[in-house]
């Protein structure tokens, strides 16, 4: 319970600093480019829960880490088939915000509690890092 509540504030907060970025929204990967590279990768974050994520400039200047977790699967393979179908599905553009030199966009996988985000590092975008934000957005 106090998992979801701290997903809900911190949406709710993304969703407030997205209309400060508005002007941003080109900040952010097209969500239609990422689903077109999917996520190949994934990583245990904790017993039977992984983190799907792929490294990319998705058609931007920059390089981003796109991630979707905490995915429930008995194995990696598992873990990736089932992101890449909640990836397949989602449509809305990623919401912008910025943390300290990082610019993060979230995205709406139309599920609770799980977390889809963009990161553009200020320095070299990792797997490290993906993990690092996710754990600290929980």
């Amino acid at each position: 319970m106090m998992f979801q509540s701290k997903l809900a504030t911190f949406f709710g907060a993304l969703i407030l600093a997205g209309s400060a970025f508005a002007s941003q929204q080109g900040a952010c990967p097209d969500i239609n480019v990422i689903k077109a590279e999917g996520l190949p990768m994934a990583e245990e974050i904790g017993m039977n829960y992984y983190l799907a994520y792929n490294i990319s400039d998705y058609s931007t200047s920059s390089v981003w880490g796109f991630f979707i977790a905490p995915i429930e699967a008995d194995s990696e393979e598992g873990a990736l088939e089932a992101s890449n179908e909640v990836l397949s599905m989602m449509n809305a553009p990623g919401v912008p915000h910025q943390q300290d030199e990082d610019i993060i966009c979230s995205y709406d996988t139309g599920t609770p509690n799980l977390i889809a985000a963009a990161i553009k590092d200020g320095s070299q975008i990792s797997p490290m890092k993906l993990k690092q934000y996710f754990k600290s957005a929980r």
